[in-house]
């Protein structure tokens, strides 16, 4: 060990942590004890003309430290000299170190795990290097793909990390950093839905124009065809060949093109309608019938996707421990009895295949189970009691205008969830108020 004067130590230029911290209490203690601990630090020369002639060094461990030292006034500090140390072990020390110390912000970990990954290592070995699971190391490493400066800032708004890992699954960066832009309001879980759903079309448009090349995909709404066989979006690659070669058998059968419409969620067979299949039917009758139905389907899609949304949120309160319940005893009392008794629903029939789903319990789990999770039980049966069911609707089907009288159990079923934790979406808010632009407006 030997003393090295701090003009002469440099701070590394790779070190992961960027932020050092409050130094005063460090800084006290230095000026009044001195450094306790030595610095690590590697040699590095200044040449002249190919010669060194001056010896200077970058620290390796003891940032803090150093920057402290230099604060208290003093001129030199202890340091081990590591003469053979690589630039990817220098990396790796000062990463694990900081986080022993849990140092290190996660944008700063995901930072260090990727300049170990530039410098050669490779996930086996900073799995190995760093303690970390293989699965934590490339969540981190995936984080180092979105904006760092939008990164850097969400994080200071103490965002979910399970929101951030659930970004990997998009795969355009562009919809990505959208997406983080959101995160933390109440309209991202939908915004990700959404981007989910249209990532899945997608991808299984793609897929079907790979395996049948110059295949036409229509541009009216589904009901102005004649229609066969669906397609789900995210279906897999022999889902899609199947529908391809029943797409080939239809069209060679009636002999005529097929196209490709959309529908909710799917894609199916279609074919125009021959004059003769709607000669008898009033024109203006028909494509007024079209339009209802499709405003028809554009609600129905709206309403599945916030029944999903909530479902799925349940799901997740369930899972709680039962005394995360503890402050949340009299929301799901209330509602349960306002449920069953009063005026929002006097007729509810809770069901219990909707508690046991919501609980991820199988049919034949035996009643101790719920009596067990009891308070994780009477919030499901709580929400149940509420909901809406999956055919109830917000709109009347005959004019697609809005139905107070159906909304009233998306309201109570909003507002129960809300209470419990959910962030409701501008989109929701529109459609379960009626300002939704779905609506048709009475003229």
């Amino acid at each position: 060990m030997i003393e090295i004067r701090i003009e002469n130590i440099s701070p590394h230029p790779k070190n992961p942590r960027k932020n050092l911290g409050d130094l005063t209490e460090l800084t006290d203690s230095i000026r009044t004890f001195g450094v306790l601990q030595n610095l690590t630090v590697v040699p590095r020369f200044i040449a002249y003309e190919g010669v060194p002639y001056w010896e200077e060094y970058t620290c390796v461990c003891g940032h803090r430290r150093l920057a402290a030292a230099k604060a208290a006034g003093l001129e030199t500090v202890p340091c081990i000299v590591a003469e053979d140390m690589d630039e990817k072990t220098q990396v790796s020390i000062m990463l694990l170190e900081n986080m022993q110390r849990s140092d290190l912000t996660v944008q700063e970990e995901a930072q260090g795990l990727q300049m170990m990954l530039d410098l050669g290592s490779s996930i086996a070995e900073i799995v190995k290097e760093t303690g970390l699971s293989e699965t934590k190391v490339r969540h981190r490493i995936k984080m180092n793909e979105l904006d760092q400066d939008l990164l850097s800032s969400k994080l200071d708004e103490q965002i979910n990390i399970n929101d951030l890992i659930k970004l990997e699954q998009i795969r355009d960066i562009d919809k990505r950093n959208e997406l983080l832009e959101m995160m933390g309001t109440h309209n991202f879980d939908w915004r990700y839905r959404e981007a989910m759903n249209n990532q899945a079309k997608q991808e299984t448009a793609d897929l079907i124009r790979e395996l049948l090349p110059g295949v036409e995909f229509g541009d009216k709404y589904y009901w102005s065809y004649n229609t066969y066989e669906e397609l789900k979006f995210g279906a897999t690659k022999d889902e899609v060949k199947e529908f391809v070669e029943e797409l080939k058998a239809k069209a060679a059968e009636l002999d005529r093109p097929a196209l490709i419409a959309e529908k909710s969620g799917a894609f199916v067979i279609a074919f125009e309608k021959q004059s003769d299949e709607v000669s008898e039917e009033n024109r203006e009758y028909q494509r007024q019938r079209e339009e209802r139905d499709r405003k028809n389907e554009a609600l129905k899609e709206m309403r599945d996707r916030v029944i999903e949304s909530w479902s799925d949120f349940m799901r997740e309160v369930c899972k709680h421990s039962e005394t995360w319940f503890g402050s949340k005893q009299n929301i799901i009392l209330d509602t349960l009895i306002e449920g069953t008794c009063g005026e929002i629903n006097s007729y509810a029939d809770i069901e219990p295949e909707e508690v046991r789903d919501m609980l991820r319990l199988k049919d034949d789990a035996p009643a101790s189970t719920l009596i067990n999770r009891r308070w994780a039980t009477l919030a499901a049966m709580a929400y149940d009691a509420v909901a809406p069911g999956r055919y109830e609707t917000t709109w009347k089907y005959s004019d697609q205008t809005y139905n107070e009288d159906g909304a009233e159990h998306y309201i109570a079923a909003a507002e129960y969830i809300e209470l419990l934790g959910y962030k409701t979406s501008d989109e929701e808010i529109a459609f379960i108020g009626g300002t939704s632009e779905l609506y048709r407006r009475d003229e």
